[in-house]
């Protein structure tokens, strides 16, 4: 499994689409879900990146996922 599988790449293409037929709800929304947090060591940059992160299950029927250690939390993901 590629890791583009899973997070998949947003084309250039594929955003123009969506800012084309995005609602202004929408728009709100995904404003919301991707707004900075933090920014640490801020350097001027070609690229940005980002990312989201996080410990739980995308389908509402599985259970969440229990951290066990710092180890656990610390690697690719649960086990």
């Amino acid at each position: 499994m590629n890791w583009t599988d899973v997070f998949p790449v947003l084309h250039d293409e594929m955003v123009d689409e969506y800012e084309a037929k995005a609602t202004r709800k929408e728009r709100k929304e995904l404003a919301y879900w991707f707004a900075v947090q933090e920014v640490i060591n801020p350097r001027n940059a070609g690229h940005i990146v980002s990312v989201s992160l996080f410990w739980k299950n995308i389908r509402s029927h599985e259970p969440d996922i229990v951290i066990k250690d710092r180890a656990m939390f610390m690697g690719p993901g649960p086990t």
